[in-house]
Parts: structure tokens; C-alpha cells; sequence
């Protein structure tokens, strides 16, 4: 196998755990009985937006290495990176009618902030992958 191929190998594997850490902990948000879970994870880290701002990071940077988006079109990537902040709104709007939980659009708005800066890290790795 080559150094290359055991890289991405690697890279997806890494996702893949990470992507699942990111499912579990929404998971656990969902359900009132867990997210008391959660609750002394979310302290230990910084609070509730830290939280939102690695959520709002981690899930379209899996999702996107996952779905080898860095293989596709421009157009392809936008539209793919274009859709997270549609969804973190939605998820806002809906948890406005769940019973245990609140919308803040503060939250949006740090989720926003992780995306941003997996867009910008998405952006800069497409700058050096062109120079090398």
C-alpha cells in the first residue's frame, strides 16, 4: 500500500471516530434523560458554546473528509459547506419546541463560528495542496 493511500486511510479512520463522538453527544442532547450526561463534560470544556463552536467545526470537517468533497468541483464544495449553517438554524428553530432544551441563537451563532473555521481550514488546505 502506499504512504499516500495509508494516509487517507488514517485521515477517514479519524473521521469516522470523531464523527461518531459528534453523533453521540447530539444523541445524548436529544434525550432528557442523558443530556445530564453531558452536562460535566460540558463544564470541563469551557460551557455550552465551546461546545457548539467544535460541533459547528467537527461536523461538516467529517462529514466533508467522509464524502471526499476535496475530490469534487468547486461548485460541489459550496453547495456541500453552504448547507451546515441552513442546518444549524433548523436545529435552532426545532429546539425551540423541545421540552428540555432552549433555542438561543447565540448558539447559532457559535456554531456559525466553528463552521467558519472549517471553512477557512478547508480553504487553506486547498491553497497548499496546489502549491505542493
Amino acid at each position: 500500500m502506499q504512504t499516500k493511500s495509508i494516509k487517507l486511510l488514517l485521515l477517514e479512520v479519524i473521521a469516522v471516530l470523531v464523527l461518531l463522538a459528534v453523533i453521540s453527544l447530539l444523541l445524548l442532547q436529544a434525550n432528557p434523560d442523558t443530556v445530564k450526561l453531558i452536562k460535566p463534560w460540558q463544564r470541563a470544556i469551557g460551557g455550552d458554546h465551546v461546545l457548539h463552536v467544535g460541533v459547528g467545526a467537527l461536523l461538516p470537517l467529517t462529514l466533508g473528509v467522509l464524502s471526499r468533497a476535496y475530490q469534487r468541483s468547486i461548485r460541489f464544495q459550496c453547495a456541500f459547506f453552504a448547507v451546515f449553517p441552513l442546518c444549524y438554524g433548523i436545529d435552532e428553530f426545532v429546539q425551540s419546541f423541545t421540552p428540555h432544551r432552549e433555542s438561543n441563537w447565540g448558539d447559532y451563532g457559535m456554531s456559525l463560528l466553528g463552521w467558519s473555521i472549517t471553512v477557512l481550514f478547508w480553504l487553506l488546505l486547498k491553497a497548499l495542496r496546489r502549491r505542493i
